[in-house]
């Protein structure tokens, strides 16, 4: 988040709308009331703030809800909803996201972290800036989803 807001602020005026932080620890499931209550509120502040020019999600991306298997889906797409569909909206993920065909959809470009442990976060906050500029600036990617027939190792210990 440091390193989008920073590079923002570098590149040019922006005004900055924070809307919510919430963060969980790895324990499970999130309650789905609470994460329904919440994605509420995001919506009601974002529909407050508006009308915006993009939005940026600093996410990891593979959560899970006590009946939902895609909640980072869920809220891209109500951000997506909120902003409509030519506004940029980018999103920072873990490298092990569990990717959605919802949050590819939803989203204009997924900035995955490369490295584990994560020492790049900053380097893909910046990415993510500079492509919300880009994005901003006219520039549009073309995205696709391409679910691979694999698990890849994240780590490995020698």
């Amino acid at each position: 988040m440091t390193a989008f807001v920073k590079t923002m602020d570098q590149s040019g005026d922006w005004e900055p709308v924070p809307v919510i932080f919430a963060n969980g620890a790895a324990a499970g499931p999130c309650d789905h009331g609470f994460f329904l209550e919440l994605l509420a509120d995001m919506r009601k502040r974002l529909e407050a703030a508006g009308p915006l020019d993009g939005v940026y999600f600093c996410q990891h991306g593979a959560a899970i809800t006590t009946e939902h298997y895609d909640p980072d889906g869920l809220m891209f797409q109500m951000a997506r909803d909120v902003v409509g569909k030519d506004k940029p909206i980018v999103a920072t993920l873990d490298l092990h996201a569990n990717i959605s065909e919802r949050m590819v959809s939803a989203t204009s470009l997924l900035v995955g972290y490369i490295t584990n442990p994560h020492v790049d976060m900053w380097d893909r906050g910046v990415e993510a800036a500079k492509a919300i500029r880009e994005l901003l600036a006219g520039v549009r990617y073309h995205t696709t989803f391409i679910r691979l027939p694999l698990v890849a190792r994240s780590e490995e210990h020698t």
